[in-house]
């Protein structure tokens, strides 16, 4: 009896069709079963396939590194890598090792020409409705970009000190009201991390904050009520100005961005002190 291994893949958008690992998984089974094929090992992710670093996806790599099998079956192409060129070389690795590609879905078998050429075929139609999806996505951020309005998002994290409504939550505004305040009183980053390790406070991840969290804080206009989309996917930024109710004043905010200018000045100045060779 030939021997086979599975592989499943979902992403989180994936979950809400019906795509499921269980839903794979029996399908890859039930095809197995009508071919007299011998399932030896299924592996299973819960990520992208705009890459290969899956823990699952890596496990089965090594089992095929390890261990003598046939085929490798999939319940549709898309699920082992979404780009064609990706799709392409781990079908070459495949062949290296004398193992055929099967797909359910698309009834694709590599142990032809016949599938083979479909195999390709098919690689590039997955390909490109990964682009049609991402280019519609991309398109509904867009249109509701201009037409954003107070307390509305076209996407992003919600920052330290407001909930997902832009509400204001007190504990965490007055986390946030403490750092621009201590960072004018001690002017130094590693003094407010002190400062805020020593009261316990964390950030949204109930995790404490690093200097490099503080520094984003006190330096987001978000706390000024202010909403900015950076614009990196769609090209396009947008202000919303008193989006939401601000955490800091425009003075307090503008001293602390004063203050970190002044002192990211000082420490690139050069140390001024007695010089001279070093004693052999």
């Amino acid at each position: 009896m030939k021997k086979a291994i599975g592989y499943c893949r979902v992403s989180t958008e994936e979950q809400k069709d019906n795509t499921s690992l269980t839903v794979q998984k029996e399908k890859i089974e039930a095809f197995a079963k009508c071919q007299d094929i011998e399932i030896v090992a299924m592996f299973q992710d819960v990520s992208s396939g705009n890459n290969a670093n899956r823990k699952g996806y890596k496990a089965m790599l090594k089992f095929i590194e390890e261990n003598d099998i046939d085929y490798l079956i999939v319940a549709k192409l898309d699920r082992s890598h979404r780009h064609l060129k990706n799709l392409l070389e781990f079908n070459d690795f495949l062949q290296e090792k004398g193992i055929d590609f099967t797909s359910v879905a698309e009834l694709v078998n590599t142990s032809t020409s016949h599938g083979r050429l479909l195999f390709q075929m098919m690689g590039s139609f997955a390909e490109f409705e990964h682009a049609q999806t991402k280019e519609r996505t991309t398109s509904g951020r867009k249109s509701k970009l201009r037409n954003i309005s107070k307390k509305q998002s076209a996407g992003g994290r919600i920052p330290l000190g407001y909930n997902k409504k832009y509400n204001i939550v007190q504990k965490e505004r007055d986390i946030v009201a403490n750092l621009y305040k201590w960072y004018l009183q001690y002017g130094s980053l590693a003094k407010v991390k002190k400062q805020a390790d020593l009261v316990g406070y964390t950030g949204k991840n109930n995790k404490g904050l690093s200097r490099q969290a503080i520094h984003i804080i006190i330096t987001n206009r978000f706390y000024l009520g202010e909403y900015h989309y950076d614009g990196n996917k769609e090209r396009h930024g947008k202000i919303v100005e008193e989006h939401h109710s601000p955490i800091v004043s425009k003075n307090m905010f503008g001293r602390v961005q004063k203050a970190l200018k002044r002192n990211s000045k000082q420490n690139r100045k050069p140390q001024q002190g007695i010089t001279g060779k070093k004693n052999n």
